[in-house]
């Protein structure tokens, strides 16, 4: 019988086959079409696939293992790829050949656990995911209201542990706290991964988090030194939402390992790597816009008011003013309409996480575009600067979430011309 035709023994992956309700006269007739293989057709048959399988039955359910009674607890069913060497017998010619180890545990509940659970790394993710978030507010807040110098020598502030009750210095400072709080976390997070032998779409972005912490110190440097302001800027924010966006694709994959998601009738990975690219070109835009002093070129909304404004000059600029303000302007305004229709979709042909990943990317959208157009209307105010720096990071952390479920989805269920056939 053909339970699961697709299934390979070599790849290391699980092949899930499930039926949902049926009656008892329509799951005979479906039992007879196992034998050829084509109950795949059927509509209340699914088939998903992933490495790790938890079966965690709502109600009191009897488990079977190839006929072995398990009872009802929680099982974890796991594959270990390349765990079992096949070795000849002495005397004989044959290949040696690797095979894949399928290991069934016990899953304990309640009071019962006691062992690390199996979502240690997400939560080391997720932790890191948050942090990062909060380092890059943190660091528009001190830009905005120039508190840099705030506590002018390191590690102290003003010499002491504490800082003093002074605005300035609280900024800077919780900065610092911020950031002494986000290095570890991300550090972290490659070494779970390499500790956890995580697959390679996790493990690769893991180990590349570090190296891009190496490369943004280098070209912070590199820039400050060529006193190229606007370039700083934007290398420093560039790589920090960089680093987010890392750190969200890869806690939403570590997230999907606890689960399994329905194939969705077509993919949209390419076009949600597609409006993750334009959100992150729009958040360099806005940074450089920012950094040159563009900000004030254009004071209406959503026109461009070319009043006289007094606008400082500012070293290494690649275009006028007003040019960079609506290069800026007019990426937005195509964003916010690809990231509408992106998440429009989401919510209605998708379920579940990626569902309300399109709400919040929709959610984003929205509060970023209004922070902006009220920030220009209304001269640009420190607290909407930073709020605005605040709803890029999140527009672009969904949009970096939509996809990772979106790849996620596709990864742990069959192609739909695997499944058509």
């Amino acid at each position: 019988m053909w339970i699961a035709p697709h299934a390979d023994a070599s790849d290391g992956i699980l092949d899930v086959m499930t039926v949902g309700p049926i009656s008892g006269i329509e799951l005979i007739r479906l039992f007879s079409r196992i034998s050829s293989g084509t109950h795949l057709s059927h509509p209340a048959v699914r088939r998903y696939r992933a490495q790790r399988v938890v079966i965690d039955p709502a109600m009191a359910s009897p488990l079977h293992l190839d006929g072995e009674m398990r009872g009802s607890r929680a099982e974890e069913v796991e594959v270990l790829p390349n765990a079992v060497v096949l070795a000849p017998e002495r005397g004989t010619i044959a290949l040696v050949a690797s095979a894949s180890a399928v290991v069934v545990r016990r899953r304990l509940v309640g009071a019962e656990r006691r062992v690390l659970p199996e979502s240690w790394l997400y939560g080391v993710c997720l932790a890191a995911t948050v942090s990062t978030y909060l380092l890059i507010v943190a660091g528009a807040t001190v830009r905005v209201t120039g508190s840099g110098l705030g506590c002018p020598d390191w590690p102290t502030c003003h010499g002491r542990l504490i800082p003093p009750l002074q605005v300035d210095a609280l900024i800077e400072y919780s900065h610092r706290l911020i950031g002494a709080i986000t290095t570890p976390l991300i550090l972290a997070v490659p070494v779970g991964a390499v500790l956890a032998r995580r697959p390679a779409r996790v493990l690769w972005p893991a180990l590349a988090i570090p190296a891009l912490l190496c490369v943004q110190i280098a070209l912070g440097a590199l820039v400050v030194r060529l006193e190229l302001p606007p370039m700083a800027v934007l290398v420093h924010l560039g790589f920090a939402m960089l680093i987010l966006g890392g750190l969200v694709w890869i806690t939403a994959l570590e997230r999907g390992s606890r689960g399994l998601q329905a194939a969705p009738r077509r993919s949209l990975v390419a076009p949600l790597t597609g409006l993750a690219l334009v959100t992150f070109l729009l958040v360099l835009s806005g940074a450089y816009t920012r950094a040159t002093g563009a900000s004030v070129a254009c004071t209406g909304f959503p026109g461009c008011d070319l009043r006289p404004v007094p606008i400082p000059a500012v070293s290494g600029v690649l275009a006028d003013p007003v040019t960079i303000h609506l290069f800026h302007r007019t990426l937005a305004y195509a964003t916010v309409i690809a990231g509408l229709i992106a998440g429009g979709v989401l919510w209605r042909y998708r379920s579940g996480a990626e569902r309300r990943a399109g709400a919040a990317l929709l959610l984003a959208l929205l509060l970023q575009a209004a922070i902006g157009a009220a920030a220009v209307s209304t001269g640009l105010p420190a607290a909407l600067r930073g709020a605005h720096v605040a709803g890029a990071a999140a527009a672009w952390a969904a949009a970096v979430l939509c996809l990772a479920l979106e790849a996620r989805a596709q990864w742990a269920a069959p192609s739909v011309a695997t499944a058509a056939t």
